[in-house]
Order: structure tokens, then sequence, then C-alpha cells
């Protein structure tokens, strides 16, 4: 929400990573400044195996050196890390919407479409 309008709306399956999948996004737009689709087509990293953060493809090895280095033990993923849908809205001067930007995830099937 922003000035008491929705401006962000997204969503995921997946149990135990939703959240982790979710905040992802959630940050990728608001911190890294990346439109709809990149933030949801950016890769993912999970921590849903005690002990084990996994990385997709795509995570740059200086990150995950930096987090071995840490202590964490980093792992490549062996399957990819969620499924997500996700839309902006952007509103007018007058305060009515006047875009939606939806994004599908190259990771599943789904796809973007507007009328």
């Amino acid at each position: 929400m922003r000035d008491g309008k929705p401006r962000i709306a997204l969503g995921t399956p997946g149990g135990r990573t939703i959240q982790q999948t979710t905040s992802q996004m959630v940050t990728n737009m608001l911190d890294f400044d990346m439109d709809v689709q990149k933030a949801v087509s950016a890769p993912r990293f999970s921590h849903v195996v005690p002990g084990l953060l996994v990385v997709e493809e795509g995570i740059p090895s200086s990150v995950t050196g930096e987090l071995s280095a840490l202590g964490h033990d980093v792992v490549p993923a062996e399957y990819l890390l969620g499924n997500a849908h996700a839309l902006t809205v952007e509103y007018g001067e007058d305060g009515c919407p006047i875009r939606f930007t939806g994004a599908a995830d190259p990771r599943g099937g789904g796809s973007v479409a507007g009328y």
C-alpha cells in the first residue's frame, strides 16, 4: 500500500518457501529498485532445510563466497525455488489507476495478460 492505495500485489505457492519468496520479491522491488518482472525473475535463495542455505543459479559466486565465509553452508539448488506472480498499480494525478503491470515467473507455466 502507498497513501492508502494498493501498489503491489503478489503471491506464490510453495509451503515453506512462501515467506522467503514473497519477501525477496518485495525487497527486490523496494530496496533494489527492480521492476516487477525483474523482481519476480531474479535468482532466489532458501533456508528451509536447517543449516543449509540453498541458492539458485545466477546468485554471484562473490555473494555465495561471502555467505560461506560468514559460516553458512551454501549449496546449489537442485530445483527451482518458488513460482510467483505479481502486479503493480500506478495512479494518475486524479488518484485513479492508470496502469497495471504484471509479471509471471519464468520458473512456472504462468503468463501475463491484460485487457
